[in-house]
């Protein structure tokens, strides 16, 4: 079970209004006297008798929903705190509800994932439901955060609840929708480099710097865009300062600090949605939401395999490609836009046509990291089918004589494109990359290259994810046996074991 994270705003010091408000009535004074000395079932029932009279006096409408967040039953405070919003007319007491409002969320916020991440050790059924109910409250006060519908999903999820985390999930989706369109206008996507961003959309109003609890460096660009605030999120990673978010169009009636929350795309309902209509065999709704992954997560390759076998399901593929070749017609020196066109042809495995578009990318930006990387594994490929067609013809004709040099040359050429990958800091500890070499290393009969790659694996062992220790050993099980090295093999396999 994945677990939630806290968020990391703090609630507002906003004082309990107690005086300064002139002419109250003795309802009114009574709980405030019972208040201060914190007898807050008395000073309900003053404040009750107070609104059976006057049910929009926004001073009692005030207290009662202190007392109420006093208590932590924030449903309660909800309530009231937006009912004085609705009649008040006081310009302290509504400040004061914003504040208030803002309290409520963020401790439902985080009472919510409390609940959530203590089920996952101890499976309590309750604990779902006050996560639930948590959140539910937080939406209700800020129905454009959009985390609150990712809790409410993931916690149906949970329940086994299918129908409830569909329906979650797609109101997330129509609440990301309006960002979801203006990323797509202005060239934005996960891990789009600040400066792309900053290109396209001009200077900001104000950039302000800040760092991540690991240290890495951040940046919220705040935007006035067609008269809506805009910010952008962008943070280090892998080097490199990229776009991790953005939220447009921010509500009037946040406070100032809640607009500066930092909004990181989240497309895991979307991929949910993707795979729940797939399951359901409603390819073309599958489809508008692997659509929508590949925009937001251009490196997504699950993204593309699962368009292209949808395509091919529904006999479209020829769609597939027109979608991203008018893309290019747009922006033809977009690189990205290059290499998804690639990405397209090698998964629908032709390679010729894949390794030309590649190297158009390359040819746009010499040292775009996926272009190349994938560049690699496109003449691996098709060294792949080379070697199988001279395989079929050695097994049709026993007099034929297998020429490796149909194949070796693309091995050559994939070798060489997977070390420039090593280069870069995203590709030179993956697990991926490495073997791969090492494969193509074997099989070129390239022994230093691959004694050097080989050392590079072992090193990175303990840095491996555990979801994915088990394949890196069969890996290395693979390498060792093929370059007879049995004590190591052994060694592995104990592992395994």
């Amino acid at each position: 079970m994945k677990r939630l994270t806290f968020i990391i705003i703090m609630m507002i010091a906003g004082a309990v209004i107690f005086s300064g408000f002139q002419c109250a009535s003795r309802n009114i004074t009574t709980a405030k006297v019972k208040i201060k000395n914190q007898q807050y079932n008395e000073a309900e029932e003053s404040l009750n008798k107070e609104l059976a009279v006057n049910p929009n006096s926004e001073e009692a409408l005030a207290l009662m929903a202190d007392i109420n967040f006093q208590q932590k039953n924030f449903k309660e405070a909800a309530k009231y705190a937006k009912k004085v919003i609705e009649v008040g007319k006081t310009p302290a007491i509504l400040n004061q509800q914003q504040i208030l409002i803002n309290n409520i969320w963020v401790e439902c916020y985080n009472a919510g994932i409390g609940y959530y991440n203590a089920f996952g050790t101890s499976k309590r059924t309750n604990l779902l439901d006050s996560a639930l109910q948590n959140f539910k409250i937080g939406l209700e006060l800020r129905p454009q955060m959009l985390d609150f519908y990712y809790f409410i999903g993931a916690v149906h999820e949970l329940r086994n609840d299918k129908v409830a985390a569909v329906q979650a999930y797609t109101d997330y989706v129509n609440a990301f929708d309006k960002n979801y369109k203006f990323g797509l206008k202005n060239g934005l996507y996960t891990r789009a480099p600040r400066a792309t961003a900053l290109e396209k959309l001009g200077a900001p109003k104000l950039a302000m710097p800040g760092l991540t609890a690991k240290g890495d460096s951040t940046f919220s660009d705040y935007y006035v865009i067609d008269g809506k605030e805009t910010y952008i999120f962008s943070e280090v990673i892998d080097g490199k300062m990229v776009v991790v978010g953005w939220n447009y169009d921010i509500p009037q009636n946040w406070l100032p600090n809640e607009k500066k929350i930092k909004t990181e795309i989240n497309s895991s309902p979307i991929a949910y949605l993707a795979q729940h209509y797939y399951n359901e065999k409603q390819l073309e709704n599958s489809l508008k939401y692997i659509k929508m992954l590949i925009d937001l997560e251009p490196d997504n390759s699950n993204a593309y395999a699962s368009m292209i076998g949808i395509y091919q399901d529904l006999n479209k593929t020829d769609e597939a490609i027109k979608a991203i070749q008018d893309r290019i017609k747009v922006e033809p020196k977009n690189p990205m836009y290059v290499t998804q066109l690639a990405d397209l042809y090698q998964g629908l495995q032709k390679y010729d046509e894949s390794i030309a578009t590649y190297q158009k990318a390359i040819e746009i930006q010499p040292n775009y990291e996926r272009a190349i990387r994938n560049l690699a594994a496109a003449h691996k490929n098709r060294a792949s089918v080379k070697q199988r067609a001279e395989q079929d013809k050695s097994d049709a004709n026993k007099t034929y004589k297998i020429d490796p040099e149909k194949y070796l040359p693309d091995l050559r050429e994939s070798a060489k494109y997977f070390a420039k990958a090593l280069e870069f800091k995203a590709f030179q500890n993956d697990m991926m990359v490495l073997t791969e070499l090492a494969n193509i290393y074997q099989v070129i009969e390239d022994k230093e290259s691959l004694k050097k790659i080989v050392r590079n694996l072992e090193a990175i062992e303990f840095t491996i994810e555990e979801s994915k220790r088990n394949e890196y050993y069969l890996r290395m099980l693979k390498i060792y046996s093929e370059m007879g090295e049995a004590n190591k093999a052994t060694e592995i396999q104990k592992k395994i074991k």
